[in-house]
């Protein structure tokens, strides 16, 4: 099924490529070559980048503060979407950084979390589980909006450290 789908998307690119480009002749490709070829397809229809810039803080008060790095991914294969953030710390405690209660597009998703340690920066990953198929997603540039609740606990002694606070992320 994947090698099926690997020459139909390499005979798309081939026929749907820009007049000044050069032409791929499939025949003549090694296996590492078509693989470098679908891979970057693959990368292309997975990852994306949208108007939101990078280095766009999405959520800051006094203990921490997350930034977008610039990235939305979906991995359609294990049914996840994932953004890129950085998570700064200032407290001189372990956060574990949760989001509940979280939906894309408007449709429920599976809740998320992410670890910094005291007084840090940990570049982390936001990953959503079913949120491919629950989201109705088709690929990274179909999300719009990432809402939820924050919140984020001490991880030695499991106390929340701030109140819950309702976040809508438009991308």
């Amino acid at each position: 099924m994947r090698r099926l789908f690997a020459l139909v998307l390499v005979f798309i690119l081939m026929f749907c490529s820009v007049a000044s480009a050069e032409s791929i002749d499939v025949s003549a490709m090694t296996q590492e070559e078509l693989q470098a070829v679908i891979d970057q397809a693959r990368l292309e229809m997975t990852k994306f980048i949208p108007e939101v810039a990078d280095g766009t803080v999405l959520y800051e008060d006094e203990n921490i503060c997350i930034t977008f790095t610039g990235t939305i991914e979906v991995d359609m294969d294990y049914d996840q979407m994932s953004i890129s953030v950085v998570v700064e710390n200032y407290t001189d405690k372990n956060l574990a950084v949760n989001l509940e209660n979280v939906s894309c597009n408007g449709w429920a998703i599976w809740e998320t979390m992410v670890d910094c340690p005291a007084n840090k920066k940990a570049k982390e990953r936001f990953s959503f589980m079913d949120a491919v198929i629950d989201a109705e997603l088709t690929s990274a540039e179909d999300v719009q909006d990432i809402e939820g609740d924050l919140y984020y606990i001490d991880t030695e002694t499991w106390e929340r450290v701030a109140d819950e606070v309702h976040v809508t992320w438009n991308f």
